[in-house]
């Protein structure tokens, strides 16, 4: 989650120095008059995303395999196809997942600040301090998607062993547990089933 952390962080800042320098030129367009257009590109953030989170997913996809292969005692581990496949598609899904809901935010915040009549200096300020670059919203998408890389491998390491059957929810009941978890704890279903 640490990694995932630091690489949003950089991927934010840069976003935060895009959207800063882009405010003043977009604002000069006649776009602005009936939408709100977008201050970051949203294609080159995506790609820079995917560059920068696909290593660190095929690592902890890597090293989960390798701890569910040595848990199990079933021997080396190697990356299937389908888990190949999983870190393509899940890298991009969530790369554009996030760029959208970043894009969005500021907009949205643009908007509200030039319905106000604020000055250019409070819409940077807007930028800076948006909810896009939250630090809490970092944290649910790093460990999201390392419980989400995590969970992927281990499933296919145990669908691959032939040793394992069936899987188990277990809702460790906190003050985050969402209201979905808690009836799912004890559920039982098969490897390669889904709980929803």
């Amino acid at each position: 989650e640490a990694q995932f952390n630091k690489i949003l962080d950089t991927i934010w800042e840069n976003q935060k120095t895009e959207a800063v320098k882009n405010l003043n030129q977009r604002l000069k367009t006649k776009e602005w008059r009936t939408k709100a257009v977008d201050l970051i590109d949203k294609p080159k953030e995506i790609k820079a995303t995917i560059d920068l989170f696909a290593p660190l997913m095929t690592a902890l996809v890597i090293d989960e395999g390798e701890a569910a292969a040595a848990f199990l005692g079933t021997g080396e581990f190697t990356i299937t196809r389908n888990l190949t496949k999983f870190i393509e598609e899940n890298t991009k899904k969530f790369a554009g997942e996030i760029t959208d809901e970043t894009s969005k935010k500021l907009r949205s915040s643009i908007a509200a600040g030039l319905e106000a009549g604020e000055a250019i200096p409070d819409l940077e300020k807007r930028i800076l301090d948006s909810v896009a670059f939250n630090k809490s919203r970092a944290q649910n998408i790093a460990r999201t998607e390392t419980i989400r890389a995590q969970s992927k491998s281990s499933e296919e390491v145990w669908k691959e062993s032939g040793v394992v059957e069936a899987k188990e929810w277990f809702t460790g009941a906190d003050d985050r547990t969402c209201e979905f978890c808690i009836p799912m704890d004890g559920k039982i279903i098969g490897v390669g089933e889904s709980f929803y």
